[in-house]
């Protein structure tokens, strides 16, 4: 359940549990039951993600209307114009990040929904504007016109020895929080033994 949908849920549960106590176990049981719950891989997850967004942050909104004036509001592997309020154009990566790709603004390419969302995939781009170019002249403009996009990214950001020690400092930051919550499970299940032996039941008394 989205974190918003949830907060709405606890602020009409809160106001109903004043009634009584029905309404305040109901609400326990929503925020027991029903609310997402923290853990380590979750945690994992976000560490992994606000890493990555500090060495490699996503375009700001300065640059999100630079590419949009750049492509000239039109899909750029198929040409259709895009209504940009109609929130259908996507913000398409022209190299993955499974290939070393960034989130650099001219390692992106604006695109229709229908072109990135449902035929175009994990296709490279230049393969699938072949696809969608009418003739072998659109086809050329159009590669054309991405790649000098594609030239304007820093060449920093190729740079293979600064993403290796960013990937490095990522895994021993995961590393090193494996490692913590390892220690923590050793200290809770010590903490939950009995301090006194095993206790004496009924049954083993004389």
């Amino acid at each position: 359940m989205p974190n918003k949908k949830i907060e709405a849920t606890e602020n009409k549960l809160t106001v109903f549990c004043k009634g009584g106590c029905l309404g305040a176990s109901l609400f326990r049981w929503v925020r027991r039951n029903l609310m997402p719950k923290d853990t380590p891989s979750m945690a994992k997850n976000k560490m992994r993600r606000s890493l990555v967004a500090i060495y490699d942050p996503p375009p700001s909104n300065t640059e999100v209307n630079q590419l949009w004036n750049y492509f000239k509001s039109r899909c750029a592997y198929c040409g259709v114009e895009i209504e940009r309020k109609s929130r259908t154009g996507h913000l398409d990566h022209l190299v993955p990040s499974s290939e070393g790709g960034r989130n650099n603004i001219h390692n992106q390419a604006l695109s229709c929904a229908h072109c990135n969302g449902d035929e175009k995939r994990e296709e490279p781009w230049d393969s699938f504007l072949a696809k969608k170019a009418q003739s072998s002249s659109v086809y050329n403009e159009r590669k054309t016109k991405i790649e000098n996009w594609l030239s304007l990214a820093p060449q920093s950001i190729k740079n293979k020895e600064l993403i290796d020690e960013a990937a490095c400092i990522i895994k021993e930051a995961l590393d090193n929080f494996e490692h913590a919550v390892n220690k923590m499970r050793v200290l809770r299940n010590k903490s939950t033994q009995p301090l006194y032996g095993p206790r004496l039941s009924s049954k083993n008394l004389p």
